[in-house]
């Protein structure tokens, strides 16, 4: 599947997008978007945000992800995921790296995060500005 630029998607509480083929996002100049239906999301009203599961892969490329539990899951299995020139903002977590998983962004923000990112596998970041409101 692939997400054109300039897209604009509003995703419901709850709502998980699960790769397990192939998610390309390829926004030359405008972004992408994935956002909650709720104005501000918190564990009740987040959407889920994108998991990569095995035999999927991930190629995000100018893909702002906002008000998502966890804007990005890769577990085990996967055939690669990378997010470049993307922000996520308002999410409770902001990226998930199961072991035996990897990630790669270069160019990446990350806005009011709720909580830390959770790396157990590979993470590879070129340019990562984080910022987050937890204690960690």
């Amino acid at each position: 599947m692939t997400i054109p630029a300039g897209a604009q998607i509003v995703a419901a509480p709850g709502i998980i997008i699960t790769v397990r083929g192939v998610l390309t996002v390829a926004s030359a100049g405008a972004h992408a978007r994935i956002a909650s239906a709720a104005p501000h999301p918190d564990q009740t009203h987040a959407w889920g945000g994108i998991v990569v599961e095995s035999g999927g892969r991930l190629e995000a490329d100018g893909l702002d992800l906002a008000g998502a539990a966890t804007a990005l899951t890769v577990n085990p299995g996967s055939l690669g995921a990378r997010y470049d020139n993307g922000t996520i903002t308002d999410a409770q977590q902001p990226f998930q790296v199961a072991a035996g998983a990897r990630l790669d962004t270069q160019h990446a923000t990350v806005v009011n995060a709720g909580a830390a990112s959770d790396i157990n596998g590979e993470f590879h970041a070129s340019y990562l500005d984080y910022e987050t409101s937890a204690d960690v």
